[in-house]
């Protein structure tokens, strides 16, 4: 991840490290231009668990808003099967998302 600053922090539970976070930002002179990245990931997995930033998705301004996501471990489904996910991504996206 060349040109990019990391900063690393874990949070433990009974003595081991459960999680790490990271905050990622560029780093490169232009870095005022765009804001920083906070994810945490589990460590026995590496699963996503928290994402803070900017969202991919505009708004009605046409800006994109800073978002806190969250995966909850309690969360995690099982895995579907190919149909089902093969007809996921051919059914056709209706209308626009408004944020």
């Amino acid at each position: 991840m060349d040109g990019f600053h990391r900063a690393a922090r874990g949070q433990r539970a009974r003595g081991c490290v459960r999680s790490v976070s990271f905050r990622l930002r560029l780093g490169s002179w232009f870095a005022f231009l765009l804001p920083h990245v906070d994810v945490r990931y589990r460590r026995a997995d590496r699963r996503l668990l928290d994402y803070r930033g900017p969202s991919n998705l505009s708004d009605a301004r046409g800006g994109n808003p800073w978002v806190d996501i969250r995966f909850p471990a309690h969360q995690v489904h099982a895995e579907l099967p190919a149909k089902t996910l093969a007809q996921a991504a051919a059914a056709a996206l209706g209308g626009s998302c408004r944020l």
